[in-house]
């Protein structure tokens, strides 16, 4: 490639001596790094290290503290730039918030449509695409080994397959750094070895990427760098090889021990998440099904029902006011609302303060959800859910996004409240979420219970 070939096509990022701030919270300290052309970063650390503040600080989403010190440069086609107002629209960014968007705005767009917002760079498609254009989204479906999805609603897709769709969007727009922020959370055992597949592939391509994780099985072969942070501070910087970032990212052994507990597993879009809202609630039995509830029979709410079920799903996050005190939504969970139609009452604040010290997070009682991490999010979803002393719990993927060391604080404290005779049934994917002491397992495909055993407790 010629040196003017290669000034055209190559794009770097250059962070020196960053702070950020979120609040009155520091996030990022001191931050140094540069990614460029050719690199395939893996980015890991705690809930709460700062790794989606960093990533969202490369796409130019939010700014650095201004210490007259700081520097984030960007270089792209021989040119410096340093605000990303000039190179924004080449850096694409997936996560948890671009997929909550859509269920939020109620944006239901078809597969194909969607993706092609992608070439378009726009959120909602605003014209009809060029054959060219068609052929290229085209591409991409069968590149993920998603074409099949093409025509489908985008909320009709399962929580995997959505991750799949915006990856692709991503990937239409043609970017010249691509940021992937827990992408694989949520992915079946087929979705994650699409994506590792693609993402390995990847190896081939001078654009650089960077992909934010937990887990050693979601490290591929392709990356060749890794950054750590610990509570907002570079940690560890540097080439790495797969094996030996993996054997970073090992889990722990947990500790998992239930009274009574029930897996519903399957592939993305077998009905999991589907099932647990029928349960609690939120959909109505086809005509000719029945669900038997104890204490619901004819004439009582269903209401009640809620009321005594703490239920926890990632979607419940999106729903949640950001700039609503973590008090209020805490509280919320008495009632099973989002948010409260009342001003709060002493006994609120009361089942609040409680549930908030079960879950560790009392002292962040008094600032808001915008403030918290993705993990202190989760945790305060939860104390939401515990909030109204249930004695059955509805968990649909609770552990999506969260670290190891989070993992295991929440199980242990989960073990605790099954151990006093609470009863769970949890959504995974992953084996390793099982409860160690599982009662009975459901196994779904395409809607459908293809098996389904008693364990027996031991």
């Amino acid at each position: 490639m010629s040196r003017a070939r290669a000034e055209n096509t190559t794009f770097s990022v250059t962070l020196r001596r960053i702070d950020l701030d979120r609040g009155e919270r520091a996030v990022l300290r001191d931050v140094d790094w540069r990614v460029q052309s050719g690199q395939r970063w893996l980015l890991v650390g705690g809930n709460g290290a700062g790794k989606t503040q960093l990533l969202k600080l490369l796409a130019g989403s939010v700014w650095p503290k201004p210490t007259g010190r700081e520097l984030r440069r960007y270089r792209f086609r021989g040119e410096a730039f340093d605000m990303p107002a000039g190179v924004a629209e080449e850096i694409a960014y997936v996560g948890a918030e671009r997929q909550d968007r859509y269920e939020h705005y109620d944006w239901n767009f078809r597969v194909h449509e969607v993706v092609g917002t992608g070439v378009q760079r726009t959120d909602i498609p605003m014209r009809e695409l060029k054959p060219a254009e068609q052929r290229r989204v085209a591409t991409l479906l069968e590149r993920l080994d998603i074409g099949t999805l093409a025509e489908r609603r985008f909320l009709t897709l399962s929580y995997g397959e959505r991750r799949l769709v915006l990856i692709a969007r991503a990937l239409a727009s043609r970017p010249k750094l691509l940021l992937l922020d827990e992408v694989a959370n949520g992915l079946d055992a087929r979705n994650h070895a699409r994506f590792l597949h693609w993402l390995n592939g990847t190896a081939r391509l001078a654009m650089p990427w960077v992909f934010a994780t937990h887990r050693s099985s979601d490290v591929p072969e392709s990356m060749t760098h890794l950054l750590e942070l610990e509570q907002g501070v570079v940690k560890r910087r540097g080439a790495l090889r797969a094996s030996a970032a993996r054997e970073l990212l090992q889990q722990e052994a947990r500790m998992f021990h239930s009274r009574e507990a029930r897996v519903v597993h399957g592939p993305n879009g077998s009905g999991k998440s589907t099932l647990l809202r029928t349960i609690y609630g939120d959909h109505a039995v086809a005509s000719g099904g029945t669900i038997v509830r104890a204490g619901i029979v004819p004439g009582v709410p269903l209401e009640q029902f809620k009321l005594r079920t703490a239920y926890v799903a990632p979607h419940l996050q999106t729903w949640q006011a950001p700039r609503m005190p973590v008090m209020e939504v805490v509280a919320s969970g008495r009632y099973a609302s989002i948010g409260l139609n009342e001003a709060i009452t002493a006994s609120d604040r009361k089942h609040a303060e409680r549930a908030l010290r079960r879950f560790g997070m009392f002292a962040l009682r008094k600032r808001t959800l915008a403030e918290m991490s993705y993990g202190q999010a989760r945790r305060i979803l939860f104390a939401r859910a515990w909030a109204r002393e249930p004695k059955l719990a509805l968990l649909d993927e609770p552990f999506a996004g969260l670290d190891r060391a989070t993992r295991a604080d929440l199980t242990r404290r989960l073990n605790q409240w099954l151990a006093d005779g609470g009863s769970c049934v949890i959504a995974t994917h992953h084996r390793e979420e099982w409860p160690a002491h599982t009662t009975h397992v459901l196994e779904l495909k395409a809607g459908r219970v293809i098996a389904s055993r008693a364990l027996g407790e031991t």
